[in-house]
């Protein structure tokens, strides 16, 4: 296989204007490029290929989109992956700190049947994520496009495919500090659609998805900052258990802090607390008769990721306020409004909306809110929606009828 890169300091240089269009020969490496603000991955002439964000010279291109998108991470602070479906070959796997992958709203990245998907696994269960942090700080993954690994499978058996995996597994501590996953784009996962493990500061201002497995998981994690997490399938699964839940807090969690957590039945609960003392909810709403939260104590054998010791119970653990709209849901509608890419990063705005839509013809406004995403390399507590913080977490948003005695976990 050839690869190829354009990367000498004139083309960097070069203004916008006289860059229109690509080469007429063929790019040739050069290892002393300079790095680029931020980076386009886009796609032409069945290639995949590489330009500045701030030049508009082409520095890299390759037939496999995986190479490419790699390339730019190694090469650039910011990746933006630009209109176009991406077949993968394998795991998108984050190579350093500090950078930020963006994947816009009309691209698409999806797994082939065959693809080489890094197994993620201790032995409780196995996992296959189509984009992987392991042991990186301050990684940023933004999702307004698609994610799609539930084509892959294993000898015609289908797996436990994830969209995205934070891995900050090491050896009984958390591997990963800070960092941001932020999802109103479309997750195709049968699985869970996103998880978290053994990681600490990470923030989660909005993730929604509407596949029949669990939203979000997280095992082995502490001081994380959640805002709105939605499941929004009201279909379930076509066998075994429901799934569903908004939230498994699988083991091991401490303070953990969730502003809102939306279920939709069928589903197990919108909101499952395993071993995981200290956490907060703030709301935790469904949308059809179900259960709101459920507490489990489970054995060592209960936990799935995690490298943390053993936690025997969810003390301190508390849900302010359950809620169950008993109104007959039709349909969910969102809307995403997404500026400032790539103009004026490393800010991106978003505008999300979540309307709940009834069989009456009545809606409800569920989300309506404007997002400051904030990209650039965290030398303090980013200016986002959430803010990561030096002792214990706290954010920036509230919700209404959040406050209250509310229920705690039993001791």
């Amino acid at each position: 296989m050839r690869r190829f890169a354009i990367c000498t300091a004139a083309l960097l240089l070069a203004s916008a204007g006289c860059a229109k269009s690509l080469p007429a020969k063929t790019p040739q490496p050069n290892a002393t490029a300079a790095p680029v603000n931020h980076v386009l991955v886009y796609q032409e002439e069945g290639v995949t290929r590489v330009k500045s964000g701030k030049t508009k010279a082409m520095l890299f291109q390759s037939p496999r989109p995986k190479e490419a998108i790699q390339w730019a991470m190694n090469h650039s602070p910011i990746t933006i992956v630009t209109e176009g479906t991406y077949t993968l070959s394998g795991t998108i796997e984050i190579p350093r700190t500090n950078i930020s992958l963006v994947i816009t709203e009309k691209a698409t990245l999806v797994a082939t049947q065959d693809a080489s998907l890094t197994k993620v696994s201790e032995g409780h269960g196995n996992y296959y994520p189509l984009i992987r942090n392991a042991g990186h700080d301050n990684v940023n993954i933004i999702n307004f496009g698609t994610l799609d690994p539930s084509a892959h499978v294993l000898g015609n058996k289908q797996v436990n495919n994830v969209a995205i995996l934070f891995d900050g597994r090491n050896g009984g501590t958390c591997g990963i500090n800070g960092g941001m996953i932020f999802s109103c784009g479309t997750l195709r996962s049968n699985g869970d659609a996103v998880w978290i493990v053994d990681a600490r500061y990470v923030r989660v201002p909005l993730i929604w998805c509407d596949e029949a497995g669990n939203t979000l998981a997280i095992e082995g994690c502490e001081d994380l900052s959640i805002g709105t997490i939605a499941e929004l399938n009201a279909t379930g699964r076509t066998k075994g258990r429901h799934g569903n839940e908004a939230i498994d807090l699988n083991s091991y969690c401490r303070r953990v802090h969730v502003e809102l957590a939306i279920g939709t039945p069928p589903l197990e609960e919108v909101v499952d607390i395993n071993n995981s003392p200290d956490c907060v909810f703030d709301e935790v709403r469904a949308y059809g008769r179900a259960r709101t939260v459920k507490f489990r104590i489970y054995p060592p054998t209960g936990k799935r990721l995690t490298q943390k010791s053993h936690i025997s119970h969810s003390n301190g653990t508390v849900v302010k306020t359950e809620k169950v709209i008993k109104q007959k849901l039709k349909s969910w509608k969102t809307q995403i409004d997404v500026r400032g890419i790539p103009d004026q990063l490393p800010i991106i705005t978003v505008a999300a909306k979540l309307t709940a839509v009834f069989e009456d013809g009545t809606t409800e406004q569920v989300l309506d809110r404007i997002y400051r995403l904030d990209l650039s390399t965290p030398t303090a507590a980013p200016a986002g929606v959430i803010e990561q913080p030096k002792e214990a977490p706290r954010t920036l948003l509230a919700f209404p009828g959040a406050e209250g005695a509310g229920r705690f976990a039993k001791e």
